[in-house]
């Protein structure tokens, strides 16, 4: 974005229409990110039938897809699996989206995408006021562009002081079948302290728009209990299980709740789809296993 175009901006902006959101009401504790489908042979069967997929990932190795079924043998996926785009990408890439639009979006339209998470543009707390709150009312620009280009969309959260999260507590209000929100956790949030702050602050929204919302905690395993204590919903997205299969490391599981990733040697053109499968599975049932136990993942479809 130019410099004239943030001056024309309204930094108070919010959607003026009903944002489009997903069929799914019910999310899995873990849906796994796959970044490619590259060194696997045999499609992945995730047993919670999600897979997140960053859209920059989608625009690299899919860019000439033309149904659901190539897109996901593009990426070793099974047919039924119901796809998440995530929009969280470098600066340079998401900068280039804003301008470039329509191509991502064309393409999103035609690989039967189940949901889109907003663009996270950086905000940075030593920056300008200004240059947050710009970015901020981007969030909500994008949010409605996705919408009207007929794609169900999951906002992306991102306050910093009150002022922030009023006003995001009257977007959710106007907007009220809204109940899914991203909240990134791998770059700003990655502080502790920080990202307590910002848990409690996205349970004081939920409280203040009197209904249950559904967060998907990109990179957020390590914050899954304290989510879940302020009774929140919760969907972790993490590629944590592709990565560690890429470099050959296998999950081990040991008691009572914690693992270790040992290093798996295989032959150089041996297929990791059986690694793959593995970490995911055992992954998951990590979560499962160290999250309250009033937390159980379900699978359904909304009302």
């Amino acid at each position: 974005m130019n410099r004239c175009d943030r001056r024309r901006m309204s930094t108070d902006y919010l959607p003026t229409v009903p944002i489009a959101v997903p069929e799914y009401w019910h999310l899995p504790l873990y849906v796994p990110q796959i970044h490619h489908g590259y060194r696997r042979t045999k499609p992945l069967e995730i047993a919670c039938g999600f897979a997140a997929i960053s859209i920059a990932d989608l625009v690299s190795y899919a860019a000439t897809a033309s149904t659901p079924s190539e897109l996901r043998r593009r990426f070793q996926l099974a047919d039924r699996t119901r796809i998440i785009a995530v929009g969280v990408a470098r600066d340079n890439w998401l900068e280039r989206w804003w301008h470039d639009f329509e191509r991502p979006m064309s393409l999103l339209r035609a690989l039967g995408i189940i949901a889109v998470t907003v663009p996270n543009f950086s905000l940075f707390a030593d920056a300008p006021r200004h240059q947050t709150l710009i970015n901020i009312a981007r969030l909500h620009h994008f949010a409605e562009r996705l919408s009207n280009a007929g794609l169900p969309v999951v906002p992306h959260l991102y306050a910093e002081n009150f002022k922030d999260w009023n006003r995001w507590a009257e977007f959710l209000t106007v907007q009220s079948h809204i109940r899914f929100l991203a909240v990134e956790f791998q770059t700003a949030l990655v502080s502790a302290q920080r990202a307590a702050d910002y848990i409690l602050g996205i349970s004081e929204l939920q409280e203040r728009v009197g209904r249950k919302l559904h967060i998907l905690a990109i990179g957020g395993a390590r914050y899954m209990n304290a989510l879940d204590e302020k009774g929140l919903s919760i969907t972790v997205i993490d590629s944590q299980p592709f990565m560690k299969a890429l470099y050959r490391r296998h999950f081990n599981a040991l008691p009572p709740h914690d693992f270790e990733w040992v290093a798996r040697f295989t032959r150089p053109t041996e297929c990791l789809s059986p690694l793959l499968m593995h970490n995911v599975l055992e992954y998951a049932l990590r979560l499962e296993r160290i999250v309250s136990p009033r937390r159980a993942p379900v699978h359904a479809l909304a009302a």
